[in-house]
Protein backbone atom coordinates (compact mmCIF):
# COMPACT_ATOMS: atom_id res chain seq x y z
CA UNK A 1 0.00 0.00 0.00
CA UNK A 2 1.41 2.97 -1.48
CA UNK A 3 2.09 6.08 2.02
CA UNK A 4 0.48 8.73 -0.72
CA UNK A 5 -2.04 6.92 -3.37
CA UNK A 6 -0.94 7.92 -6.82
CA UNK A 7 -3.86 10.46 -7.59
CA UNK A 8 -2.71 12.68 -4.69
CA UNK A 9 0.09 12.32 -6.44
CA UNK A 10 -1.29 13.25 -9.89
CA UNK A 11 -2.81 16.31 -8.67
CA UNK A 12 -0.25 17.48 -6.59
CA UNK A 13 2.46 17.48 -9.90
CA UNK A 14 -0.34 19.17 -11.25
CA UNK A 15 -0.90 22.26 -9.18
CA UNK A 16 3.17 22.80 -8.92
CA UNK A 17 3.63 22.41 -12.74
CA UNK A 18 1.02 24.89 -13.27
CA UNK A 19 2.71 27.34 -10.66
CA UNK A 20 6.29 26.46 -11.90
CA UNK A 21 5.92 26.43 -15.49
CA UNK A 22 3.59 29.72 -15.92
CA UNK A 23 6.03 31.28 -12.90
CA UNK A 24 9.12 30.26 -14.83
CA UNK A 25 7.35 31.91 -18.39
CA UNK A 26 6.49 35.01 -16.51
CA UNK A 27 9.81 35.35 -14.94
CA UNK A 28 11.65 34.79 -17.94
CA UNK A 29 9.58 37.30 -20.13
CA UNK A 30 10.79 39.80 -17.45
CA UNK A 31 13.90 39.41 -17.79
CA UNK A 32 14.10 39.50 -21.75
CA UNK A 33 12.04 43.00 -20.97
CA UNK A 34 14.70 44.43 -18.38
CA UNK A 35 17.17 43.48 -20.18
CA UNK A 36 15.69 45.49 -23.07
CA UNK A 37 16.04 42.54 -25.71
CA UNK A 38 12.21 42.92 -26.58
CA UNK A 39 10.10 46.02 -26.33
CA UNK A 40 6.53 46.01 -25.39
CA UNK A 41 5.47 47.02 -28.64
CA UNK A 42 6.78 44.41 -30.16
CA UNK A 43 5.33 41.69 -27.38
CA UNK A 44 2.29 43.15 -26.99
CA UNK A 45 -0.08 39.92 -27.64
CA UNK A 46 2.92 37.73 -25.97
CA UNK A 47 1.86 40.21 -22.67
CA UNK A 48 -1.63 39.11 -22.90
CA UNK A 49 -0.99 35.71 -23.51
CA UNK A 50 1.04 35.56 -20.21
CA UNK A 51 -1.13 37.46 -18.20
CA UNK A 52 -4.01 34.63 -19.57
CA UNK A 53 -1.94 31.76 -18.40
CA UNK A 54 -1.09 33.31 -15.32
CA UNK A 55 -4.79 34.13 -14.28
CA UNK A 56 -5.78 30.64 -15.07
CA UNK A 57 -3.32 29.18 -12.98
CA UNK A 58 -4.19 31.22 -10.17
CA UNK A 59 -8.14 30.41 -11.23
CA UNK A 60 -6.68 26.74 -10.93
CA UNK A 61 -5.39 26.85 -7.77
CA UNK A 62 -8.58 28.93 -5.80
CA UNK A 63 -10.38 25.88 -7.43
CA UNK A 64 -8.37 23.23 -5.56
CA UNK A 65 -10.77 22.92 -2.48
CA UNK A 66 -13.74 21.65 -4.69
CA UNK A 67 -11.36 19.16 -6.49
CA UNK A 68 -10.03 17.47 -3.49
CA UNK A 69 -13.56 17.15 -1.85
CA UNK A 70 -14.23 15.30 -5.03
CA UNK A 71 -11.02 13.46 -4.50
CA UNK A 72 -12.22 12.71 -1.06
CA UNK A 73 -15.36 11.66 -2.57
CA UNK A 74 -14.16 8.93 -4.67
CA UNK A 75 -11.66 7.72 -1.70
CA UNK A 76 -14.52 7.16 0.27
CA UNK A 77 -17.36 5.76 -2.39
CA UNK A 78 -14.67 3.40 -3.56
CA UNK A 79 -13.07 2.86 -0.40
CA UNK A 80 -13.08 -1.09 -0.61
CA UNK A 81 -10.56 -1.19 -3.52
CA UNK A 82 -9.04 2.51 -3.91
CA UNK A 83 -5.53 1.22 -3.27
CA UNK A 84 -5.77 -1.54 -5.12
CA UNK A 85 -7.31 -0.40 -8.59
CA UNK A 86 -5.61 3.33 -9.31
CA UNK A 87 -8.69 4.75 -11.18
CA UNK A 88 -6.43 7.31 -13.00
CA UNK A 89 -9.09 8.59 -14.87
CA UNK A 90 -9.92 10.16 -11.89
CA UNK A 91 -7.36 13.33 -10.99
CA UNK A 92 -7.13 13.35 -15.25
CA UNK A 93 -10.86 14.40 -15.38
CA UNK A 94 -10.36 16.77 -12.48
CA UNK A 95 -7.17 17.92 -14.46
CA UNK A 96 -9.38 18.41 -17.36
CA UNK A 97 -12.46 19.96 -15.90
CA UNK A 98 -10.16 22.50 -14.24
CA UNK A 99 -8.64 23.64 -16.81
CA UNK A 100 -11.60 24.18 -19.13
CA UNK A 101 -13.11 26.17 -16.23
CA UNK A 102 -10.16 28.16 -14.97
CA UNK A 103 -9.29 29.14 -19.14
CA UNK A 104 -13.24 29.65 -19.58
CA UNK A 105 -13.27 32.36 -16.37
CA UNK A 106 -9.67 33.48 -17.50
CA UNK A 107 -10.67 34.82 -21.08
CA UNK A 108 -14.26 36.20 -19.04
CA UNK A 109 -11.85 37.66 -16.68
CA UNK A 110 -9.06 39.44 -18.92
CA UNK A 111 -11.60 40.78 -21.27
CA UNK A 112 -13.98 42.30 -18.60
CA UNK A 113 -16.96 40.37 -19.28
CA UNK A 114 -17.10 38.81 -15.62
CA UNK A 115 -16.42 40.95 -12.77
CA UNK A 116 -13.15 39.15 -10.32
CA UNK A 117 -15.32 40.11 -7.28
CA UNK A 118 -18.54 37.98 -8.62
CA UNK A 119 -15.92 35.57 -9.58
CA UNK A 120 -14.15 35.58 -6.11
CA UNK A 121 -17.65 35.54 -4.13
CA UNK A 122 -19.15 31.95 -6.49
CA UNK A 123 -15.85 30.45 -5.57
CA UNK A 124 -16.60 31.89 -2.25
CA UNK A 125 -19.79 29.72 -2.47
CA UNK A 126 -18.57 26.87 -3.69
CA UNK A 127 -15.66 26.32 -1.15
CA UNK A 128 -18.02 26.52 1.51
CA UNK A 129 -20.14 23.53 -0.64
CA UNK A 130 -17.15 22.44 -0.61
CA UNK A 131 -16.31 22.73 3.06
CA UNK A 132 -19.90 21.13 4.18
CA UNK A 133 -19.21 18.34 2.02
CA UNK A 134 -16.13 17.39 3.21
CA UNK A 135 -17.11 17.43 6.61
CA UNK A 136 -19.92 15.02 5.88
CA UNK A 137 -17.47 12.53 3.96
CA UNK A 138 -15.27 12.91 7.06
CA UNK A 139 -18.21 11.76 9.10
CA UNK A 140 -19.12 9.01 6.82
CA UNK A 141 -15.62 7.96 7.29
CA UNK A 142 -15.19 7.65 10.70
CA UNK A 143 -18.69 5.72 10.95
CA UNK A 144 -17.10 3.39 7.91
CA UNK A 145 -14.08 3.16 9.94
CA UNK A 146 -16.20 2.14 13.31
CA UNK A 147 -17.74 -1.06 11.08
CA UNK A 148 -14.82 -1.63 9.10
CA UNK A 149 -12.60 -2.23 12.65
CA UNK A 150 -15.33 -4.15 14.27
CA UNK A 151 -15.54 -6.72 11.83
CA UNK A 152 -12.27 -7.35 10.35
CA UNK A 153 -12.19 -10.94 9.14
CA UNK A 154 -14.66 -9.31 6.72
CA UNK A 155 -12.61 -6.52 4.92
CA UNK A 156 -9.71 -6.72 3.03
CA UNK A 157 -6.65 -5.36 4.93
CA UNK A 158 -6.29 -2.44 2.05
CA UNK A 159 -9.93 -1.83 2.35
CA UNK A 160 -9.40 -1.38 5.97
CA UNK A 161 -6.13 0.97 5.24
CA UNK A 162 -7.99 2.83 2.95
CA UNK A 163 -10.80 3.93 5.20
CA UNK A 164 -8.46 4.62 8.05
CA UNK A 165 -6.29 6.92 5.64
CA UNK A 166 -9.65 8.59 4.80
CA UNK A 167 -10.51 9.13 8.57
CA UNK A 168 -6.68 11.04 8.65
Amino acid sequence: VDAVHINWQILNLYGVGIMASTNMMTRIFLILLELEFVSMQDVEGLVITLIFVKISSWLGLYNCVIYITIERYAALKFSADYETNTRVFIPIAIMIINSIVSCSVACLLLYNMLNGAVYMLVIFCMTIISCLIYSRISRRNKEDYKKVTSFQGEYSVSHRWQVKDNVR
